[in-house]
């Protein structure tokens, strides 16, 4: 299936590197409340292990790594870059789960003892989803068509004298 460059939108490194630090404060929070971690991971997928705790621990990774780094070069800017499989399904599964989080989290925020997102950070999230699921599109309308242009090729005889 191949590998694919996910290209995620364009804002300031702090902002990326907030959100991860949310991320990460509410992952400490799951491992110190397991009966909440054991609900989250029932009604909006695995917080904490399994192999969608284990994708978004590793996107969040590669974002904070792209943000610093971008920091770290005098950029304030950053438009990070995430590896994925070129699988359409992968990809708005990832969209999916990271949305689901999202709405869970502003549910039970406060059970979690965990300061809400800031308004600008659910907007770049919301724009990180948005981004995901177009590139699943665009993947999945590059496949239809890659399909329907080999199902509708058909060897002709060879004619005779040619």
């Amino acid at each position: 299936m191949g590998r694919v460059e996910l290209r995620l939108p364009r804002a300031h490194a702090l902002d990326y590197l907030r959100w991860m630090a949310y991320w990460r404060e509410v992952e400490t929070r799951m491992i110190e409340h397991p009966a909440l971690e054991r609900l989250a991971s029932k009604e909006a997928g695995e917080f904490l292990g399994g192999a969608d705790a284990k994708l978004i621990s590793k996107l969040a990774a590669d974002l904070a790594s792209q943000a610093t780094a971008a920091r770290a070069a005098g950029r304030e800017i950053v438009q990070p870059t995430l590896e994925m499989d070129r699988d359409p399904a992968s990809l708005f599964g990832l969209a999916h789960l990271i949305a689901s989080r999202a709405e869970w989290l502003q549910r039970h925020e406060k059970p979690l003892d965990v300061a809400p997102l800031d308004a600008h950070l659910v907007a770049l999230r919301s724009k990180v989803i948005r981004a995901i699921a177009d590139h699943a599109r665009l993947l999945a309308a590059e496949r239809k068509h890659t399909e329907v242009a080999s199902s509708s090729f058909t060897e002709r005889p060879a004619v005779k004298g040619i």
